[in-house]
């Protein structure tokens, strides 16, 4: 493994904790057991660094979609494989180092096609049409409208402040959610798989 790969590696995980403000170059140097001086001989700047580390968090999960998409599955299993994910980045995730993600995937919105494809929800959009061309989720409903819904409906789960979880459990909120929005958007077909998973 090279040198700027672990650095990488070492300060994506630090500003997935703390956040990228909160996160020094002496700090990453530190942890990596090196000068600053060396880890500047691999990257230019912090900038240059985030960026990288942006990049490498973009990889990663893109990896970790395409596992997803890819498994031979229900589109059921796979949308609440895709759901458990997101929802799982979004609880482990610094809100600044989501923040941060958020204003580049708006920038990169200008650039190439191959950069606007950086938006998790188009794994999503796949699985909806799959669900859709094999008869398990209905034709009428238009795939993306149905993505931007489930994501605000993840976004609003990510954030417990809104749920006392004190009186209700994470798992039942999340199941009935689930387990409607399904529910709704599935043939007499795809709610007979939907039964066998016990959504």
């Amino acid at each position: 493994m090279n040198l700027t790969y672990k650095i990488v590696e070492t300060a994506t995980e630090m500003f997935i904790k703390r956040g990228i403000k909160a996160v020094s170059v002496d700090e990453i140097a530190a942890e990596l057991g090196i000068s600053k001086r060396t880890l500047y001989e691999q990257v230019k700047s912090k900038d240059e660094l985030v960026e990288q580390c942006i990049a490498f968090f973009h990889e990663n999960c893109k990896k970790r979609f395409s596992e997803i998409t890819g498994c031979q599955c229900s589109v059921f299993e796979k949308l609440i494989k895709l759901i458990e994910n997101q929802l799982n980045i979004i609880r482990s995730t610094n809100k600044n180092f989501l923040d941060e993600l958020m204003t580049r995937i708006k920038e990169a919105k200008n650039k190439r096609e191959e950069d606007d494809k950086l938006k998790y929800h188009y794994h999503f959009v796949d699985v909806i049409k799959e669900g859709q061309a094999n008869g398990d989720i209905v034709d009428y409903y238009e795939p993306e409208i149905v993505v931007k819904i489930i994501e605000s409906q993840m976004m609003a789960l990510g954030q417990s402040s809104l749920y006392d979880f004190s009186q209700v459990s994470f798992f039942d909120v999340y199941r009935t959610m689930w387990g409607m929005s399904l529910n709704g958007i599935a043939t007499d077909k795809g709610r007979e798989l939907i039964k066998k998973m016990k959504i």
